[in-house]
């Protein structure tokens, strides 16, 4: 979907609506990170894994790919190199949960995430405690927007989102020049090729070209007209304060 702005400037947004897979896959995307709870947590201050995959987290498909800090697989001789900065996410539990329902639990990492599950290294908490801190980032344990909101208690199922260390949901949309692509050609141009069938007796011809695309870079390396833009946001459906 999209629509033309300001003019005859031809700004465009095209609107991106990523679909949760219901089977034993990853949900979410590059843009949205967002995962669901396979195994239950229960309260303690010891260092653990949260496991993704919700009630199919028996299959290593990577439930965690979008995630800060997780080495991402392009190519095989193309994967993503994290600088291991600490990471926050969110868990909130299901509003019909048992114990607990709608609250919300915090944790960081930094190298924990094997995209499978993350390693956390500090979970918030009302003490502190091992792994356990009453303060995680800028947020205290059940204060101020989040009073009486927080929790270390999840069932499976819950829904795990990336956040910064005020609790803030974040994204990334992209925003692209005209100018910000090239097409080029790939392993094949204009290549002649043919096929033989019936014993040899018939033959099929092919005028074949590849073409690839990729971002433009100038003379620095830099790609002008390319700008990743991360920010806040929203998910209603889970009821999360408005943290200011």
């Amino acid at each position: 979907m999209g629509r033309r702005l300001c003019g005859d400037r031809r700004h465009t947004i095209r609107e991106f609506n990523p679909i949760d897979n219901d089977g034993d896959a990853w949900v979410g995307s590059f843009w949205n990170p967002k995962a669901y709870l396979g195994a239950a947590i229960n309260a303690g201050t010891a260092v653990f894994n949260v496991t993704g995959g919700g009630v199919n987290s028996g299959t290593r498909v990577d439930y965690f790919r979008f995630f800060e800090n997780f080495a991402f697989e392009f190519l095989p001789a193309d994967i993503f190199t994290p600088t291991y900065a600490t990471a926050y996410f969110l868990i909130v539990n299901p509003k019909n949960a048992a114990v607990d329902p709608g609250k919300v639990g915090m944790y960081s990492y930094t190298t924990g995430n094997q995209g499978n599950y993350i390693t956390v290294l500090n979970r918030l908490g009302p003490s502190n405690a091992g792994g356990m801190v009453s303060t995680l980032g800028s947020v205290i344990w059940n204060s101020g927007v989040w009073a009486g909101l927080h929790t270390n208690v999840h069932p499976v199922g819950s829904t795990i989102i990336q956040c910064n260390a005020f609790g803030v949901p974040f994204g990334d949309t992209i925003m692209t020049g005209s100018n910000s692509a090239l097409r080029g050609y790939g392993s094949m141009r204009n290549k002649r090729s043919e096929w033989l069938i019936e014993g040899g007796f018939q033959m099929r011809t092919f005028i074949t070209s590849v073409f690839g695309q990729a971002l433009r870079k100038n003379v620095n390396g830099v790609i002008p007209g390319y700008v990743r833009l991360r920010h806040a946001l929203n998910y209603p459906e889970l009821g999360l304060p408005v943290v200011v």
